[in-house]
Parts: structure tokens; sequence; C-alpha cells
């Protein structure tokens, strides 16, 4: 007699299950990837902003008759706090 072949396990998931869960998944991280884009562009903006304002010579006509003082700590955002804050959200968990 020839051997048997072994039976293969049926799944508990329904295919047509797998394939919406997988589904819901990519637009979840889709939502993920669009609102971290938001996050950092937003960011990027905020930090240019301050720039503008902290800088005295866009502010004056006439900067040359005035005493500058630069600041000694920058407040704006830098490159690696944003890519930080971009890490941070997307470790956040979606709400189920």
């Amino acid at each position: 007699m020839g051997a048997k072949r072994p039976q293969r396990r049926r799944s508990s998931v329904s295919k047509a299950s797998r394939k919406r869960n997988k589904a819901m998944i990519e637009r979840s991280l889709d939502l993920l990837n669009n609102h971290a884009l938001t996050f950092r562009n937003e960011l990027k903006a905020h930090s240019e902003s301050n720039k503008r304002d902290k800088d005295p010579c866009l502010q004056l006509e006439n900067c040359t008759e005035q005493v500058i003082n630069e600041e000694t700590e920058d407040s704006s955002y830098t490159e690696q706090r944003i890519e930080d804050a971009i890490a941070e959200f997307s470790l956040l968990k979606c709400p189920q």
C-alpha cells in the first residue's frame, strides 16, 4: 500500500476574513503614514516660521544700525527632533 499524505490542517479563519483583515491593516497603515507625513510637514512649517519670527533682520527695515543679539538657545525644531517626533508618533497604537 502507498504512503498516506499528511492531511493539511484547516485554518480557523476563512480566506475571505484573512483578505478583509489584510485590506483593513493596509488601509490603517496608509492612514497612519498619511498622518505621520502631515505631522512632519506641520512640524517643518512651524520650525521655518519660528526661524523667520526670531530673525530680527526680517522684521526690521534698517538692520545695519541695529545691534542684534543672537540667542544662545535655539528653541526651533531641528531635523533630528522632527525625526524623533515622527518615530514617537508612529509608535502610537491606533484606537480599536
